[in-house]
């Protein structure tokens, strides 16, 4: 069970470092550690202790229970979400995205 959590929480930092468009390295440089680290995080191979994960969780600007089921139910975590994963898009895109969006929530007034 542990080492599903593991795996679970290793996934999700490395999701949301790519969203970040962080590297391994530049993760590694913010906590002090070295790169071998945080692919060892991100591969659930190591267990970071809990200040380390809140660090973590601060440097991938989320939640740090964010960083355990990858979802934020507060509207500021959703909407910092939402952020990193439209921020590569073209801007063409985020517009179309948006209505979408607008579209969606109207539905569900």
């Amino acid at each position: 069970m542990a080492n599903k959590l593991m795996q679970r929480l290793g996934g999700n930092v490395a999701r949301l470092r790519q969203v970040k468009g962080l590297t391994q390295s530049q993760v590694a440089g913010s906590l002090d550690v070295n790169t071998e680290t945080i692919s060892r995080f991100e591969h659930g191979v190591l267990a970071p202790s809990l200040p380390t994960l809140d660090r973590l969780a601060a440097i991938l600007g989320v939640e740090l229970p964010v960083l355990g089921d990858g979802v934020s139910t507060n509207p500021d975590g959703l909407a910092r979400e939402m952020a990193n994963l439209v921020r590569p898009l073209q801007e063409s895109d985020r517009v179309l995205l948006l209505g979408v969006l607008k579209q969606l929530c109207h539905l569900l007034y």
